[in-house]
């Protein structure tokens, strides 16, 4: 039913088995592992998992499932195909707790072992873990490379689901790079796409990466509206990890427009979603299944915002605190984009407070870290200095 994108169908299914997962899980034939789907065996779970909580780095439970599979020595046995899409899930769930580097060895591996073998929905699910890779490396060319080797392998009327995630993904290398026409292009499918399926106002829509893209070109109130939009049907469907992203992406789109008490509270809330310990007896969270909820690396993509919001205010000393806490976050994620950002926003807070020798340091950090993107982000402000710099030259001579 995910697959084939049968969106409220599958989301009832999943809570009905949710909520046994636990008593499940006790049982030993559930901690084996096997190459029918029929029972979600252990390798399985990991894979349907997956799939319910869409690919949202928030939820730390893969890890946890796929431990007792990774030290099986059953896993080579499985067939070809079980074995992949275990790869496939489990590399997902490695993203920004392991080294980039590995992630795609065992990605490419996983695509060397299939070539040939006339799995195509398999190859693309590699591809699509290393177009996310690559993104988060800031490597366009071959995020483009796997985003369209995926979409070029999968049929939409066969598994429209995975059609509609890897337009979701592809579409954001080009809003980083300020491609917006492309980006809006991608958009534009996968709405069509999710109008097909009568999927528009779901986790498989189009709202929150249309409302960034909004929000990128200085049209705020329909970013806005869509992000609100989004919240209150991601809200009514019980997704708190999807509406967690839509709250702190509402809160920052208020932060650009000076509303800061309401950037604040949203901001927060998202905070909430992914560091609380009180939700133990809903299913949808993972503090069910005796998970923290705590994600260090979506604490630091959000506090780096909360930063900009205290500067806002005029509290910079605490906004630097803040902020060498989320460099010391970061310090075990492999996510070179969310560290150029820090880095360019802690440079910019040693601005504020005159420490020129600091401001220097940090943004020549952010530049090492990701050169290409720091030309392409500082381009106009440096061609204008340099014509200053030029102009006072010349009239000195």
């Amino acid at each position: 039913m995910t697959c084939r994108a049968e969106y409220f169908q599958a989301l009832k299914g999943y809570r009905r088995e949710l909520k046994k997962l636990r008593t499940y899980l006790e049982l030993p034939e559930w901690r084996s592992l096997s190459d029918s789907e029929d029972r979600p065996w252990r390798n399985w779970l990991c894979v349907y998992l997956f799939e319910y909580y869409q690919i949202n780095y928030g939820w730390q439970g893969w890890r946890w499932l796929a431990q007792p599979v990774l030290e099986s020595p059953d896993l080579e046995r499985l067939s070809l195909r079980a074995w992949s899409r275990f790869q496939s899930a489990l590399g997902w769930s490695y993203i920004r707790y392991k080294p980039l580097d590995e992630i795609r060895r065992m990605q490419h591996a996983a695509l060397e072992r299939l070539a040939g073998q006339r799995l195509p929905f398999e190859e693309a699910l590699h591809h699509f873990v290393l177009c996310y890779v690559e993104q988060v490396a800031v490597r366009q060319a071959q995020a483009n490379y796997h985003a369209e080797s995926a979409l070029a392998l999968l049929r939409f009327d066969e598994s429209p689901f995975y059609v509609m995630r890897t337009l979701f993904i592809h579409n954001n290398m080009y809003r980083i790079m300020r491609e917006y026409g492309k980006a809006q292009a991608l958009v534009d499918q996968l709405r069509e796409y999710a109008e097909q399926k009568g999927v528009l106002h779901t986790a498989l829509g189009p709202h929150i990466v249309q409302s960034w893209i909004y929000s990128d070109l200085g049209e705020y109130d329909r970013a806005e509206a869509c992000f609100q939009e989004a919240i209150d049907f991601l809200g009514e469907q019980r997704l708190p990890y999807e509406r967690g992203r839509a709250l702190y992406a509402l809160g920052h789109s208020y932060l650009f427009r000076g509303k800061l008490d309401a950037a604040e509270r949203l901001i927060r809330a998202a905070i909430d979603v992914y560091h609380d310990g009180t939700r133990y007896s809903d299913p949808d969270y993972i503090h069910y299944f005796g998970q923290s909820t705590r994600t260090v690396s979506i604490q630091a993509v959000y506090q780096n915002v909360l930063v900009s919001l205290l500067a806002g205010r005029g509290q910079v000393d605490r906004a630097i605190e803040l902020q060498r806490e989320v460099l010391l976050f970061l310090k075990d994620v492999d996510d070179r984009g969310t560290h150029y950002d820090v880095l360019n926003t802690l440079a910019k807070l040693y601005a504020k407070k005159g420490y020129r020798l600091r401001y220097i340091y940090y943004r020549l950090r952010a530049f090492l870290m990701q050169p290409r993107l720091f030309l392409r982000h500082n381009w106009f402000d440096t061609y204008n200095r340099l014509k200053q710099l030029l102009a006072a030259r010349l009239r000195r001579h």
